[in-house]
C-alpha cells in the first residue's frame, strides 16, 4: 500500500550531495546535465536512490494539485530540510498564505475562509493577523508544509514498480516508475537522480518537484502579527 494516500494523515524524500538546481538538470534548468545511468538500474533501486537523494537535499519546490480529507488543494510551497517553509495553499476557493516552522504552521487567509471555518465574529477578530496552529491540529497544512512529510508521502510506495525509459517531464529527461494504472513517479535520468513529478489520477494528484537545493528564505511572522489558534473560540 502506498504512502502517497496521505490525505487522511498528510505527511515527499532523495545519492549524492546537496546540489543546486543548476547542477541537476532539474525543472526550470537550462544547463544540460550528463546522463546519470539510473535508467539501467532496477525499478526498486531507482526509487530507493531517488528517496535517498531527496533527503540529502537542503530544499525543494513543490507545486501541483491533490486531495485533503475535506477539500481539494493546489500547493505552491518552497520547503527546507530544517522544516521551515513558505508559500501558498489553495483549499477549494480560498487561497492561504503559509509559513511553516518546526513548532507550528502560520496561516493568513481571507475573512471568508475564517468565517466558514469559525464564524463571522471570529473572522473579524482575526482580521489580517496570522493564525498559528500546532502541527498536530492541522494535518493537511502541516503535511504540505513539511519537507520530510512530503517526501515520505509521495515517495512512500511499497509496491514493486515497472519502469519506462526515454521519457521526459517539463523537458527534463526522466524514467517513469509505474506503480499502478493510475500512479507514477518520474525520476530525472540526467544529473542527480531526483524526483521530478508524482501523478496519481485515482486521487486527482499531480505534483511537480524541482529547484532542489536552492536557497529559500523564510521569515516567521512577528509575534504582534500572530494569534494562537488555541485562543480562538470554536465558533
Amino acid at each position: 500500500m502506498r504512502a502517497t494516500r496521505w490525505l487522511a494523515l498528510p505527511a515527499l524524500a532523495l545519492v549524492l550531495s546537496a546540489c543546486s538546481t543548476s547542477s541537476q538538470g532539474n525543472i526550470g534548468d537550462a544547463t544540460p546535465a550528463e546522463d546519470n545511468a539510473i535508467s539501467a538500474a532496477a525499478p526498486s533501486e531507482i526509487l530507493a536512490q531517488a528517496k535517498k537523494n531527496a533527503m540529502a537535499q537542503s530544499s525543494f519546490h513543490i507545486k501541483g494539485v491533490g486531495q485533503c480529507p475535506d477539500s481539494s488543494f493546489t500547493v505552491d510551497m518552497k520547503l527546507r530540510s530544517d522544516e521551515f517553509g513558505v508559500g501558498t495553499v489553495r483549499l477549494g476557493s480560498d487561497s492561504l498564505e503559509l509559513v511553516t516552522t518546526p513548532d507550528g504552521v502560520y496561516v493568513r487567509a481571507p475573512k471568508a475562509f475564517w468565517a466558514a471555518q469559525k464564524s463571522g465574529a471570529v473572522a473579524t477578530t482575526i482580521g489580517d493577523h496570522w493564525v498559528k496552529f500546532a502541527k498536530a491540529s492541522n494535518p493537511c497544512l502541516t503535511a504540505l508544509g513539511s519537507f520530510s512529510t512530503v517526501i515520505a508521502n509521495y515517495l512512500g510506495y511499497t509496491e514493486t514498480p515497472t519502469k519506462q525509459v526515454g521519457g521526459a517531464v517539463f523537458t527534463v529527461p526522466a524514467v517513469q516508475l509505474q506503480f499502478s494504472a493510475s500512479a507514477s513517479v518520474w525520476v530525472a535520468s540526467r544529473g542527480v537522480p531526483l524526483p521530478v513529478e508524482v501523478d496519481d489520477t485515482s486521487i486527482s494528484t499531480q505534483i511537480s518537484l524541482g529547484e532542489w537545493g536552492a536557497v529559500v528564505a523564510v521569515t516567521a511572522p512577528l509575534p504582534t502579527d500572530v494569534i494562537e489558534a488555541s485562543t480562538l473560540p470554536s465558533k
